[in-house]
């Protein structure tokens, strides 16, 4: 395994993390899509490192970990358990050595990935491992800027979907401390409100960047897993960034809504858009990020 440690620099990264279905369909095209993320963020930041937080599951985890190396992006995995503990949950026969020999072969990547960040040694085999899965993305939500999920659009319920990646969504989205029956409408100066399914302030909130994937898994295995199709699926194809609504308002008073391609989501029962671009605000953030690093590179 690799020794490199990240944060040692002086600059400012721009970190993202992964969340995503262990059987997604079309997983080089969902690469593709990825890697694009990261050249615009490369082109408009050209003065600033990009660093992709992931926990090296099978699919999307593993599709995102992909499109970063093969775009300059450095890994940085965090495991929700030991390397040995994490093997016994991939695939079975061919497709787990294949899969372990994957996480090996990252792992000991010397120029492209970092020291993982081991969490627990729990068994992620017995039944009450969807913990260490929510421990895993808790730390992910909480220690990046832009959460990539590569989500099929569907609601999953139930104790066994904690830490998937509906559920991980969800906790982003209203805040990593935060349970649905703690939050309240937060006023603004202006009198809007923030959603109710939501308490963090903008500045904390992790933009998310939502890739549209199918699943390899017929409807009926789908809910037998918890998952629900109350919600509406989104147009196969779709993608952009979930933002809180005065964020949105926010960004339309600066393109104009004809210019940010909305499109309506929904995150259990909370209503979100969905835009193509970068939202300003987080523009502006990131902008001076990247200004830092080219006046200490200077």
């Amino acid at each position: 395994m690799t020794d490199i440690r990240y944060g040692r620099g002086l600059g400012a990264p721009i970190i993202f993390s992964v969340t995503g279905h262990r059987d997604i369909r079309a997983e080089e095209e969902a690469e593709n899509k990825i890697a694009e993320l990261f050249h615009e963020f490369q082109k408009k930041y050209p003065c600033t490192e990009l660093i992709l937080m992931t926990g090296l599951a099978e699919g999307g985890d593993r599709i995102a970990a992909r499109a970063a190396m093969r775009s300059g992006v450095m890994v940085a995995p965090v495991l929700p358990s030991s390397v040995e503990n994490y093997k016994k949950t991939f695939g079975f026969g061919d497709d787990a050595a294949a899969a372990a020999d994957e996480l090996d072969a990252i792992l000991n990547d010397p120029e492209m990935a970092y020291s993982p960040c081991i969490l627990s040694n729990a068994d992620l085999t017995a039944a009450d491992a969807s913990e260490a899965y929510r421990d895993l993305a808790k730390y992910m939500i909480a220690n990046s800027h832009i959460i990539i999920a590569l989500w099929d659009g569907l609601e999953y319920v139930g104790k066994k979907t904690e830490g998937g990646t509906y559920d991980t969504l969800r906790t982003a989205y209203r805040g990593v401390e935060h349970t649905y029956a703690d939050t309240q409408p937060v006023p603004d100066p202006e009198g809007k409100n923030m959603s109710s399914g939501r308490l963090l302030d903008i500045t904390e909130d992790r933009l998310i960047y939502v890739i549209k994937v199918s699943r390899r898994l017929s409807d009926d295995e789908v809910i037998k897993r918890g998952g629900t199709f109350r919600v509406p699926r989104m147009p196969q194809g779709t993608r952009g960034y979930i933002v809180p609504q005065m964020v949105a308002d926010d960004a339309e008073s600066f393109d104009g809504p004809s210019e940010m391609q909305e499109q309506s989501a929904r995150i259990d029962g909370n209503d979100v858009k969905m835009h193509n671009e970068l939202p300003l605000y987080y523009h502006r953030i990131f902008s001076k990020i990247d200004a830092l690093n080219k006046d200490l590179k200077n």
